[in-house]
């Protein structure tokens, strides 16, 4: 969060509008609920916390692609990481365009957060969104995995007067799978949100 606080401040900016998806959306959500004088607005999507409880098979899964980097190197835990359940909806959907965009981004991927020495501590981020004070919207895909979903759904209970929407037809890379439907949805609620 360091750095997004950086780049805030490199910016000149004095509030953001905030939109994270996945460990990103966890990080938006907690420099909304740290840094309130910052931040206008947040959008979740896909946001999980505590993955050891909340969404154990996740958890395995992301230990295994780390174990994987480290014996058999970048290239195979990117290959290992595209194959997850998690990642199901793009390889199964028929959507050639979104799984093209994934495949795309991470090949350019560098395995920073699978190696980050001091991870986000998100098994605190449901106490933490409480006092979230700006405008606040999560986001997830109704065919994310059942603890994405779940983690979602408790997140948006937490922090007062935000809104809570499951987005159609897509999983964990909402804004990947359908574009159109989450940009809508993001627009519409910044429009409010001024």
């Amino acid at each position: 969060m360091t750095d997004l606080d950086d780049l805030i401040q490199f910016l000149g900016v004095q509030k953001v509008h905030l939109i994270g998806l996945s460990r990103g959306a966890s990080i938006a959500l907690s420099f909304a609920a740290l840094h309130p004088e910052k931040v206008n607005s947040v959008v979740a999507i896909g946001a999980g916390f505590d993955y050891l409880n909340n969404i154990p098979d996740f958890a395995e899964q992301l230990s295994e692609t780390i174990s994987v980097l480290k014996t058999k190197g970048l290239y195979a835990a990117r290959e290992h990481w595209s194959q997850l359940p998690i990642f199901s909806t793009l390889r199964n959907e028929g959507n050639e365009e979104a799984l093209e965009i994934f495949e795309d981004t991470l090949l350019g991927y560098t395995g920073n957060h699978w190696l980050d020495p001091d991870p986000p501590k998100d098994s605190s981020l449901l106490e933490l969104v409480a006092s979230i004070k700006s405008s606040a919207m999560v986001l997830v895909g109704e065919n994310d995995l059942p603890g994405f979903v779940t983690c979602s759904e408790q997140l948006s209970e937490k922090i007062e007067g935000s809104i809570f929407k499951k987005i159609p037809n897509v999983g964990h890379l909402a804004p990947i799978e359908n574009s159109e439907v989450v940009n809508e949805l993001i627009q519409n609620f910044l429009s409010e949100s001024n």
